[in-house]
């Protein structure tokens, strides 16, 4: 074998290594332009996450105005200074709604008392945990339009289950 073929048969080889490298680079890309597509997120799940975000933000911002209100002015249901001291000394909560009121109020008790820092602090509470009701109802809403009916159904049957928790 001569040097020419010798040159020749590793140009060759040269060459069919050069091709499977781009052909397989080729395919790497592909695997990785693939792997790195966004997945489409259904409609529903985004109108009950913009929902729950915004009325959490809304929450949020009218809680710490409450919390603002009852340490800044003396318009309280129950003295903080009071509450705190007892969560801190470990009371109940039982022990805590008695020496501050005189007895435990039932249920949404803040709704008579927006008025006031503490009542204002509550409500923002409620309202970040009651937001997903409404977007779950949002979100059944674009499952039936979608003709997704179990879904839907699930999603109806959630906020009925807490709507009825918050009135137990």
């Amino acid at each position: 074998m001569t040097m020419r073929e010798i040159e020749r048969r590793l140009k060759e080889k040269a060459e069919h290594v050069e091709e499977a490298l781009e052909h397989e680079i080729g395919h790497v890309e592909e695997m990785l332009e693939h792997e790195l597509e966004r997945p489409t997120v259904p409609r529903a799940a985004v109108a009950y996450g913009d929902v729950v975000y915004w009325g959490t933000i809304l929450g949020s911002f009218i809680t710490i105005l409450g919390s603002v209100l009852a340490f800044v002015t003396e318009l309280n249901f129950m003295e903080p200074e009071l509450v705190l001291s007892a969560i801190w000394e470990g009371r109940s909560v039982d022990e805590i709604w008695q020496d501050t009121v005189g007895e435990r109020p039932d249920g949404h008790w803040y709704l008579e008392h927006l008025h006031r820092g503490d009542g204002l602090t509550m409500a923002g509470i409620a309202l970040g945990v009651f937001v997903v009701v409404p977007g779950m109802l949002v979100s059944a809403w674009l499952l039936l339009r979608q003709r997704q009916r179990l879904f839907a159904g699930f999603g109806l049957l959630a906020s009925g289950i807490t709507v009825a928790a918050m009135f137990a």
